[in-house]
C-alpha cells in the first residue's frame, strides 16, 4: 500500500519530533532519516507494485526498459549481465565425451 503524500509528511513530522529524544550529535542523521525515510518507503511501495504488475517470466532488461531506463546504460548494462547469468545457471550441464 503506498502512501499519500500527506502520511509522508505526517511521519516526516512525527520523526522530526522523535530526533529531540537522540543526543545531539545524531539530530544530523535522525534528520536525515525523518526526511529521506519516508520517501524511500514510498519509492519502494511505488516501485513494487509496478513489478508486480509486469507478466510472469520478465527478465531483469525487460523490467528496467518498463521503467523507461535506455539501453546503453549503466543499470541496462548490468541488468544484461544479469539475464545472461540466469540463462547459463538455468542451461543443462554441457557433458565431456
Amino acid at each position: 500500500m503506498a502512501l499519500t503524500p500527506q502520511e509522508t509528511a505526517q511521519q516526516q513530522q512525527a520523526l522530526a519530533v522523535l530526533s529531540g529524544l537522540f543526543p545531539s550529535n545524531w539530530a544530523p542523521y535522525v534528520q536525515a532519516v525523518a526526511v529521506d525515510g519516508p520517501l524511500a518507503f514510498l519509492a519502494f511501495t511505488q516501485i513494487k507494485e509496478a513489478i508486480a504488475k509486469l507478466p510472469a517470466g520478465t527478465n531483469f532488461m525487460q523490467a528496467v526498459e518498463a521503467f523507461g531506463v535506455p539501453a546503453g546504460t549503466p543499470a541496462h548494462t548490468v541488468c544484461e549481465l544479469i539475464d545472461l547469468i540466469v540463462k547459463q545457471v538455468k542451461a543443462p550441464p554441457v557433458v565431456a565425451a
